[in-house]
């Protein structure tokens, strides 16, 4: 209930603090392990609870399938927390930790399971425990610094610290509790100063506008009104500037186009029509290779002469939803209404577009995955993400999507421009705040400046996303001397 969109931050402490408690009472790893699974299901069970509408969307070819997936990937995802409380308990009892620095290595052990779970069967880092600060902007800052993970541990420290007042030597207990307060303070005065210094400005002569048509999944790909819904973005592409000045990008979201492009001279002339006088349009559409009749899940820029001047072929695809893995023994639908199975792009890779600054573009839900979502030879100074979260409908899932593409501005220090069919569609700065929006589920227009990345990289950035990890191993090391210090003060 701490995750976007409740935000109830505060029962974050008996949650942790219960959860520290059972598995340091546990009488086994694997009592630990039990315990761990069972917060899971909890967890992910309310948090990914969207996932179900996907399976309405069609629900004569998935319908069945939706609380079987969402039962199957609950208890799969519930594995995570398990194993990190299993292995808290193996590695404290063996190393006979004091209480002040056990907890330390909980929070380490559930960064490090946050960690495996962001690649393990290709990976879904979905609700990091750093999301609950969403909305405390200074918090978020630290991120800079130690990374998502670095601060998903810390806020596993914070929230368990109280059970430590229960202890029979409670002194102890209310110095970390009284430690724990002030380390809230200071990030805030950390993000604050941080958010004070660094004035951000806007790139010069270029003008964004972002197209949410607001077109129902159901819908989508229905033949008798795919052309209706096309010139329905290009009608809201061409409608009249609220500003002064018009755009010269208009940006349109993932598989916007409901045609496999290339396409028909007739297609290519709307996508044309679309485009602003002198610059571009970036779309989501599928891409066909005639040849090989491989598919992908692409973007394309295309200029006013209807030519095709970049494309970017979507690398991290969904598991039964752009491609159905082990398919000779799985013989499933993939949820996507297209035939046969996407194939994967190259990965990430900074695209060089004539007129605008060097972009990353990132495809639905790739960016949520910390640390990979640059190309590392190319540093962008820009991240586009196109999405189409109409398949959640109005959940929490598209809130919880538009929270992870901001905790990535944070981490890279470069912004974001998110367009998604239904909403939630937002210019992101490199600070993670959110300089214009459109609110889910509106068909909607904004028209707005693109802000500048930072003039240097993050600490997250310069370390190749190794921060966090450093931070973690001092966990671990502080756990240790705190061991080490009330020894000597208790033999004293």
């Amino acid at each position: 209930m701490a995750l976007p969109p409740w935000h109830v931050l505060l029962l974050l402490i008996p949650a942790f603090s219960g959860l520290y408690y059972l598995a340091t009472n546990a009488s086994a790893s694997k009592r630990a392990f039990l315990d761990g699974w069972w917060f899971g299901v909890g967890f992910f069970g309310l948090s990914l609870s969207w996932i179900i509408e996907a399976f309405r969307v069609n629900p004569e070819d998935h319908g069945w399938a939706g609380p079987f997936a969402v039962i199957l990937i609950t208890a799969g995802m519930a594995l995570f927390p398990a194993f990190a409380l299993a292995s808290y308990k193996w590695f404290s009892h063996r190393i006979k930790f004091f209480s002040e620095g056990k907890i330390l290595i909980f929070a380490a052990n559930w960064a490090i399971f946050e960690w495996f779970r962001s690649w393990f069967l290709s990976g879904f880092p979905w609700n990091l425990l750093a999301t609950v600060w969403i909305p405390f902007e200074p918090i978020l800052q630290i991120i800079s610094v130690i990374g998502t993970l670095g601060l998903s541990a810390l806020t596993v420290f914070l929230a368990s610290s109280p059970a430590l007042i229960f202890n029979k030597n409670y002194f102890f207990g209310a110095c970390v509790v009284s430690f724990s307060f002030l380390i809230v303070v200071n990030m805030w005065v950390f993000g604050s100063w941080r958010i004070q210094v660094l004035q951000l400005g806007f790139v010069e002569d270029v003008r964004i506008r972002l197209v949410q048509p607001n077109i129902p999944q159901n819908i989508k790909w229905e033949n008798t009104l795919r052309l209706q819904h096309l010139l329905k973005l290009s009608r809201l592409s061409q409608q009249v500037s609220s500003s002064e000045v018009e755009p010269t990008l208009v940006i349109w979201p993932e598989t916007a186009v409901p045609y496999v492009l290339p396409s028909s001279k007739k297609i290519m002339n709307i996508l044309a029509a679309s485009v602003p006088q002198g610059g571009l349009i970036i779309t989501g559409a599928a891409r066909r290779q005639e040849l090989t009749k491989k598919m992908w899940n692409s973007i394309f820029a295309i200029n006013s002469a209807g030519q095709m001047i970049a494309v970017y072929d979507k690398h991290h695809l969904v598991p039964f939803g752009e491609y159905v893995p082990f398919r000779s023994w799985l013989p499933f639908k993939k949820l996507v209404q297209e035939r046969g199975d996407f194939s994967t792009g190259v990965g990430p890779r900074t695209i060089l577009i004539p007129g605008l600054p060097p972009v990353m573009p990132l495809i639905c839900f790739e960016a949520i995955f910390s640390g990979i979502v640059k190309d590392t030879i190319t540093r962008p100074e820009w991240f586009l993400n196109v999405t189409n979260d109409a398949w959640f409908g109005n959940t929490a899932g598209p809130w919880q999507h538009l929270a992870a593409a901001r905790l990535r501005t944070i981490e890279e220090g470069i912004p974001m421009v998110r367009v998604a069919n239904t909403g939630i569609s937002s210019v992101i700065n490199s600070l993670g705040q959110i300089v214009a929006s459109a609110p889910l589920d509106t068909e909607m227009v904004i028209d707005a400046r693109l802000p500048k990345s930072l003039e240097f990289k993050t600490i997250f950035a310069q370390t190749n996303a190794l921060s966090p990890f450093a931070f973690i191993t001092c966990l671990f090391a502080i756990s240790a001397l705190i061991t080490r210090l009330k020894k000597v003060i208790l033999t004293k």
